[in-house]
Order: C-alpha cells, then structure tokens, then sequence
C-alpha cells in the first residue's frame, strides 16, 4: 500500500464548497497544477489522467479515506463536497454510474450540472476573511443543480457564462474526452479565473493550453434581478435541499417527500418545455415567459456544445431566467388544490399536435422510465396516459400508472348500485349494464395494469365459448359510445373518481374472498324454512306460495348476487344442477324470468316480503363471511340465541 503523506499545506473546505472547487482554490495556493494535486491525493493513479467526473457525485471510501488525510480535513467534510448526500432530497444526485464513458444523455446526469455549473459572482469573489480575499469564495456545490437559479443572498439569477469569451463556465465537455477541471494540467489560475481553453499547442494537443484570462467574479448581471416571488421560491426549495429542511412538503393538498416533490417538478419541466407556449398563461412573471420563449426559439446548432444535451425535452436549460421560469411554472400547478385539476392542465399539454411530437415523446418517456413522482402527481397523469377510449387506442399498460390502496380483489364483477349511481347514472345512450361491466375492468387495470383479458382473469370472470370475457365483449362498445360524447373523456374520469373514492376508503370489501365462500353455496333447506314461515300466507285465491327447491334456488341467487355484486348469470346453482335436463332449462327460464321482474320493478307483494327477508339474511352473513371466509349453515338471523352468541 502506498503510504499516506499528507500535503505540507492545506486549505480548510468553505461551507457547501464542491469538490472542483477545493481542487482549484488548493491548487492555486500550492501553486501546482489539479491534475498533480489529483494524483498526489490519491484522485488518479497518474498525473497525466484526465480525473473522474463521478467524483464530483460520490467518492469510493478508500478514495475518501486518503484523500481527507492527505489534505489534512476530516472524511465528513469532504463527504461534504460531493453531491451524493443530497440524493434523499434530489434524486438525480443519488444516481451514481459505474461507468462514465457515456452519451451525454446518459439519463442520470441530465438534472445534474456534472460538465458545467452556475455561479454568483459575487459568491466567488468572497467575504472578509483574509483566506477568501486571498484565494475567492466557494464554489458551491449546490450550484449544480437546476433548482438552484438564484443567490438569496446578493439578490442576483445565477450566472453560467464568462463574459470575455462567453463559454459555460468550468466546462469540461469535448468531443471526445471527459475531464473533472478544465485546463486540468495548467498552474497558477485563480479560482474565480475563467478556464475554457481557447486553443492547444504541443503533439496531440497535450501542450500548454491557451486560455480565457477573464474573470468571473466580475461578472455583470446578465438578467433582471429576481421578483420578490421568485425569490421566495427559491429559498423554498433550498429550504427543501437543506439538510435540516423539512421530509416532506405539500403536493397538491397532500404532504409528500421531498424527493418525489423534486420528480414531480422535473416531469411537469419537462412537460411544459414540449409543449410549450401552451403553457404560457401559468407563469405570472412576464420577464421568465419572455426568457422561456428565447431560450426555446434559441437554434440548437448555435449553443455550445455543452448547452446541447442528447435530449432536449428532458434537459434544464443552463440559463438561470429559463430554466426558474418552467421550475416556477411547474410548481405553480403541483400547488393546485387536488390531483384532478392538475390533470386537466396535463390533458391539455399533451393534447394531441401533429407538427409537435415532443408531447408524444413525453407519454413515451414517462412510460418508459417510470419515475417515482408523488401519488397525488400520479394520481393526476393516469387519466391522461392510462387510457382506453381514445380514437387510436395504444395497447394496454403491463403496469399500472397509479399505486392504489384496492386491487382485484376488492372489485365486484357487476358494479356495485350506489358506485353507478353516484358516477354513471346520468350517462345515456347506452345499456347501464354495459358501463357497469365495462367500469370493473378498467377498474382492475387502474389497480394491476393489463389488457382486458387480463383484467377479466384476475376478477374471476368465467370465458364465454368465443374465449373471451362477457365483460369485456361490452368494452368496445362503451368506447365508441364514449367517444360520441359531449366530452369524450366523460367515462374514463367517472372510473377514476370511482378509482379515487376506493382509495380513500379503508373499508374495503374483499370480493373475491365472498366469492370463494359462495362458490358451491345454496341456502339450505332449514334456513329456508325458517325465511318462508315468516312470510305472510296472502288471502283469497292461490292458497299458499310455491316455497319449492326451485324458489330456494332463485332465492340462494339472489343472495350471492347481493353478497358478490356480481351478475345472476354467475352465480352457482348446485340445486338446478341436480335436476334433469328438461327441468333444469325450465327452472334457468324461471330464475331469469324473476330477475326480470326484480329489474323492472314488477314483483309482487308476497315476492317482496322474502326479497326483504333475503337482504336481511344476506346482511347476516356479510361480515361473517368477510371474518371467518366461510358461510355459516343451520343459522340465521332468526335463530334462536344468535343475536346473544354474535
């Protein structure tokens, strides 16, 4: 092992100081160039190495180990330095690559500053104490990051060019090589000295360099002093960016944690940038809309090279105006009061544009990479991208946009009447019953994603001889009716506030547990007995019902629909079924002759009486069966001592 010497002089670390930053402000002190200094502290293993950009987002504990005793500051100080800590808070930090020979569009970096950075000028001249005058301020390491657009404490947007020779600042993007520091070989340069090399002498370009001599911490302004609005917001999110913040934050009338807050704002940026100027009106600072609209109609060939990431929907602009312009604009909409407002504005973002395919780009994206946003912001979006009426209609989710507190398991094969009521009723123009089977499939696919044979499965639906789900042959129909209507999403946002109620509720109903139970079930005989004798023997003509097997079987029917929710077709029939075959067709006739009448409203006196009866057996063996997954027999609510042993 090669022995550990710490350095003969050394420089204690600036508060929130990046690691390029200490590197350039120690180099400049000891008069050697950062790449001597990388390989003397243990960085690189030569001194003609270019430096790991990693580094500047995490450092191995060996690396760190060495490099904190060498340059005589503890390892949490330099821990300090890195991005990395920041990764609970802002997710993009906490990516760390194994390796970095990738594209530029490489997705971990493109919310992280990694080739380049912002400044404060006034930051980097430094304060009163004589190391800062001597050898600057810090270079901040939250200055590499979007969010960070502003200096609250000199009242000033971020800077991000030198003004002499008009290139980003520390950029260290060529065209074919990474390097931690511009200039990595050079001695001598102050910190706050401009790096960009403006041409190479020497075989291969490994000469001197000869460089920009301008200093940025002399640097004007080159926008607008922020509004006080602005301001504001940016002391917010570097409240939230603090290591003593505040968890979580408010997202939509919700408490969220920070870092699905920071997703949340960087998916809507990404939102609004391609689908811009749609977004305009959001924005209540005319100066950051004004800034937006150059920065978009900016031509791409005519940025540097490390303005130009892979993708440009995805990517902060490097410009402080712009870029707090969409951040402002996207936190404004995750401020809104619940996640159905905001999912109207992202409808009409991604509204559909034939000379823009940057929205379409953005579904694709989102799909793709599935990014741990909020639940109330996934709430909001799954209307829009978890869709199935629409004109062309994409292939099914394999998985689902949304968590949900409810899954298969809690959806009734028929829905239920007081859901239908409450969301579909006043929906015309097509049979109730197919809404109601269309709404439980879409229902399941909210939950577990999946096509409609999927979704069909997993609620226990039994195949029609085609193969296929009774439910899910309404489906299409329901679409296109859907799609004649006044508001064509109409059917979709009932199934999702459905979806919401569901969710907020914690009392559940295990359907498929019901179901289960009742799979071979018919009420038997003494419990029968015990319903009949408590109706009525009606006067005149007739004499007393027929209270037969057949009726129990319609009766155990009846019941298994109101316990299930599900459709009378689906129910057993274990009574019928032991029938002969010319008796079982009459007595399948009878059943939906009766179910006829109970839809109708046309049963008469003595049929309501048991019908009274059943809903309060049913009600009976309801928690029951939801307690113990089995159906009591030989008792009901008439028994005698059952109200005592309950």
């Amino acid at each position: 092992m090669i022995p550990i010497r710490p350095l003969p002089r050394s420089l204690p670390p600036l508060p929130d100081e990046s690691l390029p930053g200490f590197l350039m402000r120690l180099s400049y002190r000891l008069e050697a160039s950062p790449a001597d200094l990388a390989h003397a502290t243990g960085l690189t293993r030569s001194a003609s190495a270019n430096g790991s950009v990693s580094h500047i987002i995490h450092m191995p504990e060996d690396v760190r180990t060495r490099f904190a005793r060498t340059v005589k500051t503890t390892e949490d100080e330099v821990t300090g330095m890195l991005l990395s800590p920041l990764g609970l808070r802002y997710p993009p930090a906490s990516n760390i690559p194994s390796s970095y020979r990738q594209k530029l569009s490489s997705r971990h970096n493109r919310w992280i500053f990694l080739h380049t950075t912002r400044f404060c000028p006034d930051c980097l001249a430094g304060g009163d104490t004589p190391i800062e005058q001597e050898f600057g301020g810090a270079w901040r390491r939250l200055w590499r990051l979007p969010p960070v657009f502003a200096c609250p404490t000199h009242n000033r947007f971020l800077e991000h060019r030198c003004p002499d020779c008009g290139r980003p600042a520390l950029c260290t993007v060529t065209r074919t090589t990474y390097r931690a520091l511009p200039r990595w070989r050079d001695t001598g340069l102050h910190p706050a000295q401009c790096r960009s090399p403006l041409s190479a002498t020497g075989p291969a370009g490994h000469g001197p360099e000869i460089g920009c001599q301008g200093r940025l911490d002399r640097c004007t302004a080159s926008a607008p002093a922020p509004s006080e609005q602005i301001m504001a917001f940016q002391r917010h999110m570097l409240d939230l960016l603090s290591a003593a913040g505040p968890t979580t934050t408010e997202v939509l009338g919700s408490e969220a944690a920070v870092g699905n807050y920071f997703t949340d704002l960087r998916v809507l940026c990404q939102l609004i940038k391609a689908s811009w100027p749609r977004a305009r009106d959001i924005l209540p600072d005319p100066g950051l809309a004004e800034a937006l609209d150059a920065d978009q109609a900016a031509p791409r060939e005519e940025q540097p090279f490390a303005d130009r990431p892979q993708s440009l929907i995805d990517a902060p602009a490097l410009a402080s105006a712009p870029c707090a312009a969409l951040l402002a604009a996207a936190d404004r909409l995750l401020r809104l009061e619940n996640p159905r407002d905001l999912g109207e504005h992202v409808r009409l973002l991604v509204v559909h544009d034939p000379r823009r395919r940057s929205s379409g780009e953005w579904r694709r994206d989102f799909l793709d990479t599935r990014p741990d946003c909020s639940q109330g912001f996934l709430q909001a979006v799954a209307p829009v991208l978890q869709t199935y009426a629409r004109e062309l209609r994409p292939r099914a989710l394999k998985r689902p946009i949304r968590r949900t507190r409810f899954g298969p398991q809690h959806i009734p094969h028929f829905l239920e009447d007081g859901w239908y009521e409450r969301y579909f009723a006043h929906m015309n123009g097509i049979p109730a019953s197919s809404i109601r089977r269309t709404a439980v499939l879409h229902l399941c696919q909210i939950a577990v994603g999946g096509s409609l044979f999927k979704a069909g499965t997993l609620l226990g639906l039994p195949l029609n001889p085609a193969g296929t789900h009774r439910a899910s042959d309404n489906a299409k129909a329901v679409h296109n009716w859907a799609r004649t209507r006044p508001d064509p999403q109409e059917f979709e946002l009932a199934v999702h506030a459905l979806a919401d109620e569901l969710d907020s509720r914690d009392d559940l109903v295990d359907y498929r547990r019901r179901r289960d139970a009742l799979r071979y079930w018919c009420i038997d005989p003494a419990t029968w007995n015990e319903i009949t004798d408590r109706i009525p023997i009606p006067t005149g003509r007739g004499g007393r019902p027929d209270f037969s097997d057949r009726k129990r079987q319609t009766a155990s029917i009846i019941t298994w629909t109101t316990l299930t929710q599900g459709e009378h077709v689906y129910a057993p029939h274990p009574i019928r079924d032991q029938q002969p075959r010319g008796t079982h067709q009459l007595w399948r006739t009878s059943d939906s002759a009766f179910w006829a009448r109970i839809q109708h409203g046309t049963t008469g006196t003595t049929d309501n009486n048991w019908l009274s009866l059943l809903s309060h057996y049913a009600a009976f063996l309801a928690p029951i069966i939801d307690k113990d997954g089995t159906v009591p027999r030989g008792i009901s609510p008439w028994t005698p001592g059952i109200a005592a042993v309950r």
